[in-house]
């Protein structure tokens, strides 16, 4: 039996790490436009998450079908400490992901809030200064102070 199954589960898993590690990376940098208030960025940042969500989503449907191969590993190899080792680290970086994926989720609620109260400032003075802005009933009397 050769290794190749096992080389390209662990090239899989050193790929999906390396991507998992880059998404990491956007999520602080997520986390960073929020608090800064950088829209672009932001919007930017999403995007680049979401393509690295689906390059995790291709790594793992080629480990779980690679080229339609059965992939039949003994139980004692010598790579497999390694892939665990990987796995570790990858188990890692998405509990750093989780985590600062709820900060950011906490900044964006909060950036909500701080524009709903806005809007509801921006609402009352308008409310207030139509009064003084508004169009007369009558039309108004000048008084000549010519005698």
């Amino acid at each position: 039996m050769t290794d190749r199954p096992l080389d390209n589960m662990d090239r899989l898993l050193q790929e999906k790490l390396h991507v998992y590690k880059e998404y990491l990376t956007a999520t602080m940098l997520l986390k960073e436009a929020l608090q800064n208030e950088e829209m672009v960025k932001v919007k930017q940042l999403i995007t680049e998450r979401e393509k690295l969500a689906g390059k995790v989503d291709r790594l793992q449907q080629q480990a779980i079908h690679p080229g339609r191969q059965a992939m039949n590993f003994p139980p004692h190899r010598v790579n497999q400490s390694r892939q665990s080792k990987t796995s570790t680290e990858i188990e890692e970086i998405i509990n750093y992901i989780i985590t600062a994926n709820k900060d950011c989720e906490t900044l964006a609620v909060s950036r909500c809030a701080d524009l709903e109260n806005g809007l509801l400032l921006l609402r009352q003075r308008e409310a207030a200064l139509s009064g003084y802005t508004a169009k007369p009933r009558r039309r108004p009397v000048f008084l000549s102070l010519k005698t």
